[in-house]
């Protein structure tokens, strides 16, 4: 039947509502890749990288404390941009049964839209060899030097030679996110859980590798304490490439990746056209980057 414009403003709630249920049922991997989300509701928010205190100096009596600079060394603004869906209907079909066809279809526009933020999420790692757009400063999110201003030390979440994945490429892996320093040289204490994400051709092996008792793919009875205490296994279908493989911190404040959340999912009725046609619009945007490199390691895996 014909609804009045009421009714439709309640049943565009009822809508909303109906993709929130449906939305719940999916995996959303994006949270698996990046874990780190912020809400704004700005057109754009600014990035700044500070630099930290250095340690504490011996100051004789008498002379004149010791001072830092904490001037941002690098800084970026990030605008989300919009993501949007749409389906229309005749007037005949409006007439009759739009209302209930668009909530039968909620279940179709969460899958849509849970699979975009997973695309735009993992496209951070599958790009984070290459592409140089996406971060706080003009480098690859992986890389075996990043710069942190005039005059710091460097830092590598990349491997100087790429390493397939394996046992001791984890061990190693491991061990260079630790070695990563701040922008004063001091080691950035990357002691916690890790979170090692994987493609689909890699799942089997890494949960293997991880939650075996002893070393896998060896010939000794080494320990496997190392890595089962520390790591735990993401597998993120929505990666392009069956080598690359990845490691970030699992702790919000131990690494730079985040997705910034602008305008929620919503869906809007349009006017009829001079085909007779009414449209259904959704949309909601966001945008996803990082901030700083540190508490993530990134490998091609050839």
């Amino acid at each position: 039947m014909a609804m009045l414009v009421p009714s439709l403003a309640l049943a565009r709630r009822n809508i909303l509502d109906v993709f929130v249920v449906q939305a719940e049922k999916l995996e959303k991997q994006y949270d698996y890749v990046i874990g780190h989300t912020y809400d704004t509701t700005q057109q754009f928010e600014i990035f700044k990288m500070i630099k930290p205190l250095s340690p504490a100096q011996q100051t004789p009596e008498g002379e004149t404390a010791k001072y830092d600079d904490l001037t941002a060394i690098f800084q970026a603004n990030f605008y989300p941009v919009i993501y949007t869906k749409g389906i229309k209907y005749s007037k005949q079909f409006d007439f009759t049964l739009q209302y209930k066809d668009v909530m039968n279809k909620q279940d179709q526009f969460a899958r849509a839209f849970t699979q975009k933020k997973n695309i735009v999420a993992a496209n951070l790692d599958n790009l984070g060899f290459t592409s140089t757009t996406n971060g706080i400063t003009a480098e690859t999110l992986y890389s075996t030097s990043h710069s942190q201003g005039t005059g710091n030390p460097t830092f590598a979440n990349r491997p100087t030679t790429d390493v397939a994945f394996g046992p001791l490429a984890l061990e190693q892996g491991l061990q260079e996110l630790r070695l990563q320093v701040d922008q004063v040289g001091q080691p950035m204490m990357l002691t916690g859980p890790v979170i090692l994400k994987v493609p689909i051709q890699l799942e089997a092996q890494a949960y293997r590798v991880v939650n075996s008792n002893y070393l896998a793919e060896t010939n000794n009875n080494d320990t496997n304490d190392f890595i089962k205490r520390r790591v735990s296994v993401r597998v993120i279908d929505y990666y392009t490439n069956s080598k690359y493989w990845f490691l970030r911190m699992e702790s919000e404040k131990d690494h730079g990746l985040f997705m910034l959340d602008q305008m929620p999912y919503d869906i809007t009725q349009l006017a009829m056209d001079d085909s007779f046609m009414y449209k259904w619009v959704a949309d909601e945007s966001y945008v996803v980057g990082w901030k700083d490199a540190h508490g993530t390691w990134g490998t091609t895996g050839q």
